[in-house]
């Protein structure tokens, strides 16, 4: 389930925006005595009970809420399917019935945390649900005594989270980062989500950082935000926030995010992200709920913020189109996605890829003609919201380009092909390029979904 072409993200803030300080991860204004009730426990499995190997601790993340504060339990035990029994500290090995207090913390809701390594956690299966005490001293002497009674809930773990800076893609004078949260277990279950999120401009993108704080999704420039979901189904895309999940082998579903939030706290160089996410499925229009996932750890953040440069004639060695099918409400009309690359840009380090969103006139194959950018979906066009280029260097995204004119040129002897690419940037820059050899279809399956460019998915019918 990887998305290998997603090369997906704010050092100095106005401080009176942040609602987290990431400067201010330390303890010293939480009060040396805390008795919690809190009201809502989720549990978070970093792999499924199929997955789980005999003899193995079972691993899983305890998130603990209140109104002002979050506690996380990074936590050991001998059965996925009762985890009663009295769970202490260990700090070197894990055992059943521990927490790893080097990655345990307590946070509180103005940003402060405080690490948890004393104490104990006991928990009791009370019917359907457990009821949980909560004793713990914290390095820095921060006393925490708690409790929780009730169902817990179950968010997927992220196993593989990154992000992308791109300036202020949606709204000017914003900083805009998109966090992508993926997960693959071996049963084939999964999920991966793409999350806009808004925040005040980064003052010095020497060190990028997402902040920490709470994100709504409402379609706002106001600091913490997050752009909510749609699907463009004349275009094949999906823009702003979105999710592919697996509950088998195959896709189940594919929402546009469009209700809910994202807590995002920090301490040192590690992130903790929980969401809270509902949708609409693309597909269906029917709505998909419970989509909470949960994250520990570094995040990656790429700056796809930096400054525009030409391509010009880019010898592409590597190129591959899929299927999409006849186009809805357009008879005789079939799209295609295409993909140019350049020899190293197929590792992301150096050189240029360009995404081609094809309408032809004919089911199995891109026909030979010249296609021209359009925003129409008559044969022989690109399609302008699809269509789009990467350019890497020293392993990083460089340049996103999208394009405002241009063509591309279909020839064919036998069985080897001549693409000619010839755009206009938006930012009116060359983007040229040349491409001989075979081209084969990759895929006919109609519900096949590509990424195309950031926040954007092209999709067919099926």
């Amino acid at each position: 389930m990887k998305k290998k072409n997603l090369i997906y993200i704010l050092t100095t803030f106005v401080v009176a925006l942040c609602m987290f300080s990431c400067d201010n991860q330390d303890s010293e204004n939480l009060p040396t005595g805390l008795e919690v009730n809190f009201t809502q426990a989720s549990i978070a499995f970093y792999e499924p009970a199929e997955d789980a190997s005999a003899g193995t601790p079972v691993h899983f993340a305890l998130v603990f809420s209140s109104e002002s504060y979050t506690l996380i339990l990074n936590t050991y035990s001998s059965d996925i399917n009762d985890i009663s029994g009295t769970y202490k500290p260990a700090a070197t090995s894990v055992a059943p019935n521990t927490f790893d207090s080097r990655n345990s913390y307590l946070f509180t809701s103005a940003g402060e945390s405080s690490p948890i390594d004393k104490g104990d956690v006991s928990i009791e299966k009370n019917g359907n649900g457990y009821t949980i005490a909560l004793d713990f001293t914290g390095s820095d002497q921060i006393a925490v005594k708690g409790n929780f009674s009730g169902s817990l809930e179950t968010l997927y773990v992220s196993n593989d989270t990154y992000a992308e800076y791109a300036g202020d893609y949606y709204y000017p004078n914003t900083g805009n980062y998109g966090l992508n949260l993926e997960s693959d277990y071996a049963d084939g279950t999964g999920f991966y989500a793409f999350v806009e999120l808004i925040n005040v401009p980064a003052t010095d993108l020497s060190k990028l950082q997402i902040p920490a704080g709470n994100y709504t999704i409402r379609a706002s420039s106001d600091p913490f935000s997050i752009v909510p979901g749609k699907y463009d189904s004349d275009n094949w895309m999906f823009w702003g926030s979105y999710g592919f999940i697996y509950l088998t082998d195959d896709m189940n579903n594919t929402p546009c995010i469009t209700k809910g939030s994202v807590k995002i706290l920090q301490t040192g160089d590690t992130y903790v992200v929980i969401t809270d996410f509902s949708g609409t499925d693309a597909n269906s229009g029917s709505a998909v709920d419970g989509i909470k996932f949960f994250y520990q750890g570094t995040i990656d953040i790429t700056d796809k913020s930096k400054a525009p440069t030409a391509v010009t004639n880019a010898q592409f060695t590597f190129a591959q189109f899929e299927a999409i099918g006849e186009l809805t409400e357009h008879s005789g009309i079939y799209g295609f996605y295409a993909t140019l690359v350049e020899e190293d840009a197929l590792y992301e380090k150096n050189g240029a890829t360009v995404n081609l969103a094809m309408n032809s006139n004919t089911a199995d194959a891109i026909a030979p003609g010249t296609y021209t950018l359009s925003g129409t979906d008559a044969a022989f066009t690109l399609n302008a919201g699809a269509t789009d280029g990467y350019v890497f260097k020293n392993n990083v995204t460089a340049y996103h380009p999208t394009f405002k004119s241009g063509t591309v040129v279909v020839s064919k002897n036998g069985d080897i092909y001549t693409i000619k690419v010839d755009f206009v940037t938006k930012e009116d820059l060359e983007f040229s390029g040349t491409y001989i050899g075979e081209f084969k279809l990759v895929t006919s399956k109609v519900s096949a979904i590509v990424k195309s460019s950031k926040g954007k998915v092209q999709k067919g019918k099926g």
